[in-house]
């Protein structure tokens, strides 16, 4: 029975003693009970919904979806503040279907999406399951006249629905199956969420809603406090990297100037660190390559890598003679090798050398612009009797939509397989997903380009939450935006000045460095998009939380396999632009720290640093000395500084100067002093503070260690 807050169900007025169906008296799976033909035909929901989508469920949601086509459908939906609520009841109108009770299990998911404008995000990533324990809960449906399902969750699954955030509430089937009709509407009839097939919205910009009902109590208890665990003892892919795209820019801007590509690929202060460069290879030939050598040069000097991706084949290759549509002739293929290796060969030759080259630039999309048709059986056939001869690491099939079937005969045969090195696609249209096949046979899978018209702060942090999926739960180990430099899609506006998005990318690539392993993230029970790595030879760990939510989260880390005293967080968000805050201190192997609302944060943390010290004086004359101190860090390098020292005199009420900010760089081993005044009494106990600001870590502060001495006459 539903109680509080006159959200009650009168069972005792004989509303569910006319069921049309009732299963084995209300069948319980894990923390859900299922009641089936609740109020047939449906004109109204039962009792009082905290939520409903219609209002009227017969009448208004009149489309059928199965799992025809789908692996999942969803309706979203939106706790209006300022209350919290426990859930007790969803209620959904549904019928048909060739379900019975030993074939057609079904999933039950509910995802919190956090705080955001609904209807947005017009597609999610899952994130954490709510419901059984993160694995969802099984439901069994049996066939049914249209009508309401009632599915009442018990136990630790009547989670707390939380004021102004955006809930998933997914059922997860079997493509291809039709074990249940969940009932949508042909029009936006709920302001608060949209449906969604294989969590994509169903009509592609303009919102539908399915047949859906909420039912809670309110809930006074405070939220739970939102955990991660990051553990650098489980490790995944190798990060190659992450860049952008010096493609088809405007006239004037291209070849890229020394200032854009600083801005860009640079390692200093306010500068991003990008580590690859796109770039296009014409099909006009050498005489038109010379953007992308000056490009590749500047790219090459400051340590990153090029791509090379072609539009098309030049039109004598193709079987319309044209640049414009028309497919590659298989008479060509040896031709297209050669051309292919004329174009790396010049690049090279102008120390400008190619790292990969991709064999066509989306071969599934037809446009009215440079464009080249490829079939997957094309790429099969090519890979396996001719992309051997290309001399540079190659890539394919850079599908629009990261479409698996391009590539998977390719792949599927080992003696073609052997000629791929990496597998590149888009995300236009595209759910974000692990490619097992690619990742069995260790190729390391790329996103090569996006882009959205958005410069927003709210834009550029959905990109951080897209290169955060792409890293987690597509395993990918490369992300490049589409433009280097544009208004209205590039890294740079047409003046050169940074954009948000910039930023935002910069929270990775400053910190995510090539080589880095991507480590361990479990049990995150927040909204927030949660990625962690590891470099073995800077002894750091980096971890990115993007919060794509308007309201901060307070978050708590929990190390496993890391040993920090302290990490540094650096933020975008809209009034911040890869801003160094003050260390954190871990304590008991976990730190917690309120993220801003729509921003990135990176937490960076500090390697183990031993300091040993001879030993300490305080002298009048001399000011104070510290005497043969030596720091080295868990790789046993020694640090040789900059040094920053702060004193604090512990046991004394006598003024000393704060000697903070000075700046030393000692031998090491060697004494080093530094000049104080005040006037101690001997014997009084000082603390003297170390702390450490490394090159290798961009500027981020590494440790802060604490040595005692005594002061003398």
């Amino acid at each position: 029975m539903y109680t509080g807050s006159n959200l009650v169900i009168a069972r005792r007025r004989g509303l569910f003693a006319a069921l049309a169906f009732f299963i084995s008296g209300l069948p319980t799976f894990a923390g859900v009970t299922v009641t089936q033909n609740v109020s047939p035909a449906a004109t109204s929901w039962p009792g009082t919904p905290l939520i409903r989508s219609v209002t009227n469920p017969s009448s208004q949601a009149t489309v059928g979806e199965s799992f025809g086509g789908a692996t999942s459908y969803t309706e979203t939906f939106t706790i209006v503040g300022p209350n919290n609520y426990t859930l007790q009841t969803i209620a959904l109108y549904v019928g048909g279907g060739t379900g019975t009770t030993s074939s057609s299990t079904l999933t039950l998911n509910l995802y919190d999406l956090g705080a955001q404008v609904a209807p947005n995000p017009n597609s999610y990533a899952a994130g954490v399951n709510l419901l059984g324990s993160g694995s969802g809960l099984p439901i069994s449906y049996v066939t049914q006249s249209n009508g309401v399902l009632q599915l009442d969750f018990t136990g630790s699954d009547q989670v707390m629905l939380l004021a102004s955030h955006l809930y998933a509430f997914e059922i997860a089937g079997v493509s291809g199956t039709t074990p249940m009709t969940w009932f949508r509407a042909g029009s936006d009839t709920y302001s608060g969420g949209a449906a969604y097939r294989s969590r994509s919205w169903i009509n592609g910009n303009n919102a539908r809603d399915f047949a859906m009902a909420v039912y809670g109590v309110i809930n006074t208890n405070p939220p739970p406090p939102t955990t991660a665990t990051v553990n650098a003892n489980t490790t995944f892919q190798a990060i190659d990297g992450f860049g952008a795209g010096a493609v088809f820019l405007y006239e004037g801007q291209d070849p890229l100037t020394d200032a854009v590509m600083d801005a860009l690929y640079g390692t200093g202060p306010d500068q991003m660190a990008l580590t690859l460069l796109r770039v296009r290879i014409s099909p006009y030939g050498a005489g038109d390559w010379t953007n992308a050598i000056l490009d590749g040069q500047k790219a090459h000097v400051r340590g990153a890598r090029v791509l090379a991706t072609p539009w098309t084949p030049p039109a004598a290759m193709k079987d319309n003679n044209s640049t414009i549509h028309g497919s590659l002739m298989p008479s060509q293929y040896p031709n297209y090798v050669d051309y292919l290796n004329q174009f790396t060969d010049t690049m090279a030759a102008n120390n400008a050398p190619v790292s990969v080259v991709s064999l066509q630039n989306e071969p599934d999309w037809n446009p009215d612009y440079e464009g080249c048709v490829w079939t997957a059986d094309q790429f099969h056939t090519f890979c396996r009797d001719f992309a051997g001869g290309i001399k540079v690491p190659m890539m394919m099939p850079e599908s629009l939509a990261f479409n698996q079937s391009m590539s998977n005969p390719t792949l599927n045969d080992p003696a073609a397989a052997a000629n791929v090195d990496y597998v590149g696609g888009h995300l236009y249209g595209a759910t974000i997903q692990d490619y097992p096949l690619a990742h069995s046979l260790g190729k390391h899978t790329w996103m090569t380009e996006f882009l959205i018209n958005d410069q927003s702060i709210t834009s550029a942090v959905s990109t951080g939450q897209q290169i955060s999926d792409c890293l987690t739960v597509g395993n990918m180990s490369a992300y490049i935006w589409w433009k280097t430099i544009g208004d209205t899609n590039g890294l740079l506006n047409n003046a050169g000045a940074l954009q948000r998005r910039a930023y935002v990318m910069g929270q990775f690539s400053r910190f995510v460095r090539p080589g880095d392993l991507r480590i361990g993230v479990t049990g995150n029970t927040s909204p927030l998009g949660i990625s962690a790595f590891a470099n073995q030879y800077r002894n750091q760990v980096t971890i990115v939380a993007v919060n794509n939510t308007v309201a901060p989260v307070t978050h708590t880390f929990n190390l496993q396999g890391i040993a920090t005293a302290m990490v540094t967080p650096v933020i975008t968000s809209a009034t911040q632009s890869l801003e160094t805050q003050s260390p954190v201190v871990v304590s008991g192997n976990s730190f917690t720290y309120s993220i801003p609302a729509t921003s990135v944060a990176t937490f960076v943390t500090a390697p183990p640093i031993s300091v040993s010290a001879g030993g300490f004086v305080y002298n009048r004359r001399s000011g104070l000395m510290i005497q043969q101190v030596t720091l080295t860090n868990s790789t046993d390098s020694t640090i040789t500084g900059p040094i920053s020292l702060a004193l604090d005199n512990l046991s004394s009420n006598t003024t000393l100067a704060n000697a903070a900010g000075t700046t030393v760089n000692p031998p090491a081993g060697s004494p080093f002093v530094v000049a104080s005044s005040g006037d101690l009494a001997p014997g009084a106990t000082l603390n003297v503070t170390l702390q450490f600001t490394l090159p290798a870590s961009g500027g981020i502060t590494y440790a802060a260690r604490t040595v005692t001495g005594m002061a003398t006459p």
